[in-house]
C-alpha cells in the first residue's frame, strides 16, 4: 500500500467500542485496559491503511507507514500541535538537488503564527532555516510535478524571501496549501471586520 495515498488522508477512525483491538476480547464499557491481554486501549485508533491499532495522535502508522492526518479545526490548535510535513527523501534529493536530503529531508512546519522550513546540508552538520510570520503571507501555490509536489509561499512587500519546498507528496502539498489558504482567508476576514 502506498503510504502517501490520498485515500488514507481522511480522519482516523477510533478503536471499535466493546472489543480489544489487540486480542479481540470483550471490553467493559469505558475500560482503558483490556482484561484479556492487559493492553492500554484508552488511547488507541485504527489505521485507515492496514486496520492495525495505533497510538492515538500518531502521525504515521508504524506497521504500514500510512500518514494519519487529523483535520485542523481551529488554528489555535496549531500552537500546541503544529502541522509538520517531511519531504520525501528521494523527491527532495531530485527536485532540490540536495544530496543530504536522502538522509535528512527538508521539513515544513506550520504553526498558528509562523511557517518554518528547515534544510540540512553537508551531511546534516549544517542547518538552514527559513521562517515567515503568517501575518506576512500573501499567497501560497501548490506545485505539481510528475511524481512529487511542492509549495511556494509568497510574502507581502518584500518583508521576507519567498519560501519554497519541493519533493513533497502531492497529497501533502495539496492539504498544506489548503491549510495555509484557510489561514490567509481567516486573517483577511478578521482584518476586514475591525
Amino acid at each position: 500500500m502506498d503510504p502517501q495515498d490520498s485515500e488514507n488522508l481522511s480522519a482516523v477512525p477510533p478503536a471499535p467500542e466493546g472489543e480489544c483491538p489487540f486480542c479481540r476480547a470483550e471490553l467493559a464499557p469505558g475500560a482503558t485496559k483490556c482484561a484479556g491481554c492487559g493492553a492500554n486501549v484508552g488511547d488507541i485508533q485504527i489505521c485507515t491503511g492496514c486496520r492495525e491499532p495505533v497510538r492515538a495522535g500518531a502521525p504515521l502508522c508504524p506497521f504500514c507507514g500510512t500518514r494519519l492526518v487529523h483535520e485542523v479545526q481551529a488554528f489555535s490548535e496549531l500552537d500546541d500541535n503544529p502541522w509538520v510535513i517531511h519531504a520525501l527523501a528521494f523527491g527532495a534529493f531530485i527536485t532540490e538537488q540536495l544530496p543530504t536530503a536522502l538522509f535528512y529531508p527538508p521539513v515544513l512546519t506550520v504553526s498558528a503564527s509562523e511557517i518554518h522550513i528547515q534544510r540540512r546540508h553537508f551531511g546534516g552538520l549544517r542547518t538552514s532555516n527559513q521562517n515567515v510570520q503568517v501575518s506576512r503571507v500573501a499567497s501560497v501555490r501548490a506545485l505539481s510535478g510528475i511524481f512529487w509536489g511542492g509549495l511556494v509561499i509568497e510574502t507581502y512587500g518584500g518583508s521576507a524571501e519567498d519560501l519554497a519546498i519541493m519533493g513533497l507528496s502531492k497529497p501533502d502539498a495539496a492539504r498544506t496549501t489548503e491549510l495555509i489558504e484557510r489561514m490567509i482567508r481567516t486573517r483577511l476576514n478578521e482584518s476586514r471586520s475591525r
